[in-house]
């Protein structure tokens, strides 16, 4: 059977014609046409067209880029070769075309992504995605592009930020696939690309924040802290749980039967419930605040806590700051490393950690912690008398 005749044009990208693949111009024969000179940075915006009859129909396939294009025109010429595309139902499913931004509207539209705490930054994470690569259809971004990006935003942001914009930018792309939106191999315009914010020698980070506090500093911290934030200091340090859980907690939030914290899934970060003892030393103080009516527990802000454990770090002689000093954030840090001799779990439980990755990166053991964690292990251990020489 011989092979029907499949154009292949190009596509105007102002005026949307579609124009013979070699066209110079946007320029029909018959005189129409924007006038938009179509050279080689005009090309890499636009679309490609297949087109051809079928069942007295005109076909119109389009396409990313040329090399589909043309990789199309020969599936489809050695289909009617063949004999089997015959009819329309005969079309075989083409590699679907999506810009970014579609697919991050799509994305965001999501009421389980709306649902997330941490909605905000994804939106801000994605939409610096989208400023560059927003009109291109994903499957004409190419590897080296997305390189050229990350070397230009490695000057403007901290590489934390940079991580976090290709990671939320894959999970719309990945999503994209899930939902049939996209081609197999959609991703393959991140391949071989790594991580901007290195590890350190002993698997860490580089922005980890490694600072524990000691007991002692914790003390003087607590004496010197406003009188307003003691109890928010109180309960960070003997929970581990995160400021934003501490200084939004509601009543309502407080189980007396069972002494309990119960977090609801919009109230923490990971979206999921949350039960955490109450320690002795706090319960009784909360049931002398109590006055039987909801609202917050501590009329405290973020900013006003924070302003205070800055101070107190200050009269403590402790260096306060982000790089290498102590922050409120800290607190937890300490927290899951008093507890490394607790099982597992039960710390992830506590701290809401979804890997054991995270929990790792929480927890700063010593020589001492691994020697007594070595003694626990052996400790039920009986050997007979070591034979002598």
């Amino acid at each position: 059977m011989r092979a029907k005749k499949i154009s292949l044009l190009i596509e105007c990208p102002r005026c949307k014609r579609r124009l013979a693949i070699n066209s110079k111009v946007c320029r029909t024969r018959k005189g129409s046409g924007c006038g938009l000179s179509l050279d080689k940075k005009t090309r890499q915006n636009t679309h490609y067209y297949i087109a051809y009859r079928l069942e007295k129909k005109f076909i119109w396939e389009r396409f990313a880029n040329r090399e589909d294009a043309e990789a199309w025109r020969n599936e489809r010429s050695g289909q009617f070769v063949k004999g089997t595309l015959k009819t329309i139902e005969d079309l075989q499913p083409k590699p679907q075309v999506a810009t970014f931004g579609e697919l991050a509207d799509l994305f965001l539209g999501q009421a389980f992504n709306k649902s997330k705490k941490s909605y905000d930054t994804i939106c801000l994470r994605v939409n610096s995605f989208r400023e560059v690569f927003g009109p291109r259809d994903v499957g004409s971004i190419k590897n080296s592009e997305v390189r050229n990006y990350l070397a230009k935003r490695s000057g403007e942001v901290a590489p934390s930020t940079l991580d976090q914009e290709v990671s939320y930018a894959k999970t719309v792309i990945r999503q994209a696939m899930v939902d049939k939106k996209l081609p197999i191999d959609a991703l393959d315009i991140f391949n071989g690309i790594k991580k901007t914010l290195k590890k350190k020698a002993d698997g860490t980070r580089e922005n980890a924040k490694n600072l524990i506090l000691t007991n002692e500093e914790i003390r003087t911290l607590y004496q010197n802290i406003n009188v307003r934030s003691r109890l928010p200091f109180v309960l960070l340090t003997l929970t581990g749980m995160r400021e934003a859980e501490v200084l939004q907690l509601q009543w309502s939030g407080v189980n007396w039967e069972k002494g309990l914290i119960e977090l609801k899934p919009e109230s923490t970060k990971e979206c999921r419930s949350k039960q955490i003892p109450l320690p002795a030393e706090v319960l009784p103080v909360l049931e002398g605040l109590y006055r039987g009516v909801d609202g917050k527990v501590f009329e405290v802000s973020k900013d006003g806590f924070i302003g205070d454990f800055r101070r107190a770090c200050g009269l403590s002689g402790i260096k306060y700051g982000r790089k290498g000093g102590a922050t409120a954030h800290t607190l937890r840090h300490t927290f899951v490393t008093r507890s490394l001799f607790m099982p597992q779990i039960y710390r992830r439980m506590l701290t809401g950690h979804s890997s054991s990755e995270m929990d790792e990166s929480y927890s700063h053991p010593g020589v001492e912690d691994l020697r007594g964690a070595m003694e626990s292990a052996n400790k039920n251990v009986i050997f007979l008398p070591l034979p002598s020489k």
